[in-house]
């Protein structure tokens, strides 16, 4: 398991009942391709079993949220995604992703890229967390 220590600026921002927090910083899906969506004919070089848990510790307590998750089922592709705080101050975020194909093709390169973009989105989404009060 790699453990990594991240500033949170410009991830994070507040207003006087909650604070907002962006995801955006995760590991990619696609960690080793630099572009947001695959070309037909990028070799992946294995099948994918990547797991991903991130904990965020915040500096302050904030009112518990519902668990997050989603799941995002394609044939040959599988995305499961869960957010939750199992403490006051802490939130944790953790996704799996298989995919069953080597190769991107003709045949599985649309909803490869619908499952990037779909995760991208909910990153992007901020998650509200509410002030102790």
């Amino acid at each position: 398991m790699a453990l990594f220590r991240t500033d949170l600026n410009g991830k994070i921002f507040n207003d006087d009942h909650s604070r907002f927090l962006f995801l955006d910083f995760l590991p990619k899906l696609f960690e080793n391709i630099d572009r947001d969506k695959l070309l037909a004919g990028t070799f992946l070089g294995n099948t994918i079993k990547k797991k991903v848990k991130v904990s965020i510790e915040l500096d302050s307590d904030f009112e518990r949220i519902n668990p997050i998750e989603h799941v995002i089922s394609k044939e040959g592709i599988l995305l499961k995604l869960k957010i939750s705080n199992p403490e006051e101050s802490i939130i944790v975020c953790e996704y799996e992703l298989l995919v069953d194909y080597i190769l991107i093709e003709e045949s599985n390169v649309g909803k490869t890229n619908e499952v990037i973009e779909l995760f991208k989105n909910i990153m992007n989404e901020p998650i509200i967390l509410k002030n102790k009060s």
